[in-house]
């Protein structure tokens, strides 16, 4: 497995970013992350063809692979063709996993043409387990797969989402309920904070975020276990936010030093 870094702790408002993607990529390498990933604002269908070709020589002069792209959904013909723009930017910089997202089922027909579409450049197509969406937990995940019913169409395995959700089938086995459906990995960290007065609020679920070794949080030991048996051997990609009261250098280091001795 090999380990890239989001810069989701860098975004800003109005889709921007606090890092540019060549400083990222310094930091992911000075770290020992593998690469990088690219997010919305960083390479998407706005994006101006300078700037791709700018992207795809920066990756290739660093050797950082690019985890995968940020996706769009695809709810209509003009979701398509700006999704089918973004599988054609994240081939031609070397990137051959997008994560796009369905909202539900109706959307099938139009995934399975951006499957088709994708396919044809040999990328795959992997939307991650998330809230309000077809793939919200591992059981809808399998199934939405199965529906497409394409080859390249799998799913990002995201276990916190998982935790909040409270749901009894989450980390290990998850993993192995979903098995060759996975095609790509995201690692973040929260643990559920209930009575605490300084918590978020997700869907009703009051949590924080926490280090990647809090026992409170994902079971990362029993999902890279379960990864092993299934035979992963791609790309894990760190999408932590900021934490409280560490830097993000440390913090994404802490993260590395974890997941360094899982993968």
């Amino acid at each position: 497995m090999k380990l890239c870094l989001s810069a989701r702790a860098f975004a800003a408002p109005g889709g921007n970013y606090s890092v540019t993607v060549e400083d990222l990529i310094k930091l992911a390498k000075e770290i020992g992350y593998d690469g990088i990933t690219l997010r919305r604002g960083q390479l998407d269908e706005t994006t101006p063809e300078a700037e791709v070709d700018r992207i795809r020589e920066l990756l290739r002069k660093y050797d950082a692979p690019c985890s995968f792209v940020a996706g769009a959904s695809a709810g209509d013909e003009a979701g398509l063709k700006a999704l089918c723009t973004i599988i054609d930017r994240a081939a031609s910089v070397g990137a051959f996993v997008v994560q796009p997202t369905v909202r539900d089922h109706t959307e099938i027909p139009l995934m399975q043409r951006a499957a088709d579409h994708a396919a044809a450049q040999n990328v795959v197509l992997a939307p991650q387990i998330h809230n309000h969406t077809a793939h919200e937990n591992a059981e809808q995940a399998a199934e939405l797969v199965d529906a497409v019913g394409r080859s390249n169409f799998g799913i990002a395995f995201e276990g916190s989402h998982l935790l909040l959700q409270q749901r009894p089938v989450r980390d290990g086995a998850a993993v192995r309920l979903l098995g060759k459906r996975i095609f790509s990995v995201c690692i973040q960290d929260y643990r559920l904070a209930p009575g605490e007065p300084d918590a978020g609020n997700y869907d009703g679920t009051p949590f924080k975020p926490c280090l990647p070794d809090d026992p409170r949080g994902v079971n990362l030991p029993d999902i890279f276990a379960a990864l092993r048996e299934i035979g992963y051997d791609g790309f894990v990609t760190v999408m932590a936010g900021g934490y409280p009261g560490m830097d993000h250098r440390t913090h994404f280091e802490r993260y590395h030093s974890v997941l360094s001795k899982l993968i």
